[in-house]
């Protein structure tokens, strides 16, 4: 009680009563991810975490984005451009659009997804968004305008590759890249090995980057052309490694030859 007098006396009621209200909005926030964590992974279901009715085809999938996009801010950037132009490729079901359109609502958006299961939820949940201000293309990104085969895994890991049983169109991404883009997002399961060579040129025109980048156990020179196509372009970057192996588990020939690395490269022009 005496607490209780403390606090009303050191603080107003409006700010005692925001502070009940983050510390509800905190809790059913948790509660909703235990609730969807619990939902078996493959299976769709809806949300209203982040827009009312949000749909997800994947609980792990949605969670992991959820916390890395909407917790961690991993795709926030800074301009003053009020309508920033952004090139969204591997939009999967929305939610990096939805966070670019939280941060900037005037934001001018276009966006890639090839699996057309996923395009279909996408195109749900954008839904209630300014559709003049976003456009949504059911193709993949990749360095010549083709079809392409492409191997669909149900949640976020879709992949091109010649073991693809699934034919999807593919726009050439160099086309899209003709004038000054202020944000452009790069999550293509691989192919950005393909594709970010096809652009570099392009890449002048691009103020900031955001890219996730594959790599194969031994496989560090693809990095190594990565990191050269940036450094010729004048970005400056940094990493945050996303899947690893400790010491131990990479002293393991087996772990070693099936690993995926998984880095997300943030780079900003230095020229712009």
């Amino acid at each position: 009680m005496i607490g209780s007098k403390l606090i009303h006396s050191l603080f107003s009621q409006s700010f005692i009563n925001r502070i009940k209200q983050f510390l509800a909005l905190e809790m059913d926030q948790q509660f909703e991810i235990h609730r969807i964590s619990s939902i078996e992974r493959f299976q769709e279901g809806k949300t209203n975490l982040i827009e009312q009715d949000f749909h997800f085809i994947d609980s792990e999938s949605f969670i992991n984005q959820y916390l890395e996009i909407f917790e961690n801010q991993c795709l926030f950037f800074e301009t003053n451009n009020q309508k920033p132009k952004i090139i969204d490729c591997g939009a999967n079901i929305g939610m990096s659009i939805l966070y670019y359109k939280r941060i900037y609502p005037e934001a001018q958006i276009i966006g890639f997804e090839p699996d057309p299961k996923i395009f279909k939820i996408l195109q749900q949940n954008l839904r209630l968004c300014n559709n003049d201000q976003i456009k949504v293309i059911n193709k993949a990104v990749w360095h010549e305008q083709t079809s392409i085969n492409f191997l669909p895994d149900e949640a976020d890991g879709g992949k091109i590759t010649e073991e693809g049983q699934l034919t999807v169109k593919a726009v050439r991404l160099s086309d899209y890249l003709s004038e000054s883009i202020d944000f452009l997002k790069i999550d293509i399961e691989g192919a950005e090995h393909d594709v970010l060579p096809s652009i570099s040129n392009k890449l002048k025109n691009v103020k900031f980057l955001f890219l996730e980048v594959h790599l194969e156990y031994n496989t560090s020179q693809k990095l190594e052309n990565i990191l050269s196509i940036l450094r010729s372009n004048s970005f400056v970057y940094s990493f945050e490694t996303v899947k690893n192996l400790s010491f131990k588990e990479l002293t393991s020939p087996k772990n070693r030859k099936g690993f995926t690395q998984q880095l997300n490269i943030f780079a900003i022009n230095e020229n712009t």
